[in-house]
């Protein structure tokens, strides 16, 4: 009997049963796409940076140091000195460390201040080592890395200068 009524109450009410029914149903689609989502971008981001524990800078927001450090999103965060670096790669628990100096471009390209750690440690993806084309690592403090898509973009070959600029615009007054 009771079932009864409760099933006529229903079949009165269809419109409302139905945007009801269809409004859970959205609800938990799109629930479940953005838990899936946030699980995609937890393992991209996991695999972008292989190999690393952490991320040390000097104080600002943890997420923008980690978006500029690792995949040149947003502005350049503050620097800590170079003292500190040192002090942080000497330290005993500390196994490598590369130094990261941020804030600078070329022609509108962003620009990495590091050192020759930076292509023995540094891991992307599923722990793929940096390669090179053409040329290799620094063997003097005014050499350049270029990665093949600036190069490309610029038409740049072994050898040619390059002027860096201070700021991620493509013109500067200060090089």
């Amino acid at each position: 009997m009771l079932l009864g009524i409760a099933k006529d109450s229903l079949f009165s009410r269809k419109k409302t049963l139905v945007l009801t029914f269809i409004s859970l149903t959205i609800s938990m689609l799109v629930l479940f796409s953005v838990e899936h989502l946030r699980l995609q971008v937890k393992e991209s981001f996991q695999r972008t940076n292989s190999g690393t524990d952490l991320i040390v800078g000097a104080p600002s927001g943890q997420i923008s140091l980690l978006l500029y450090s690792v995949f040149r999103i947003g502005q350049p965060t503050n620097d800590i000195s170079y003292q500190s670096f040192e002090v942080l790669n000497n330290h005993a628990a500390i196994n490598w460390a590369i130094p990261l100096a941020l804030g600078d471009s070329h022609r509108g390209f962003r620009v990495l201040g590091t050192d020759n750690s930076y292509f023995e440690h540094y891991g992307y993806g599923e722990e793929q080592s940096l390669k090179f084309l053409k040329g290799g690592q620094f063997n003097d403090l005014f050499n350049v890395v270029l990665g093949a898509d600036v190069a490309e973009q610029l038409n740049y070959k072994l050898g040619d200068k390059v002027v860096v600029s201070h700021g991620v615009g493509t013109t500067s007054f200060s090089h």
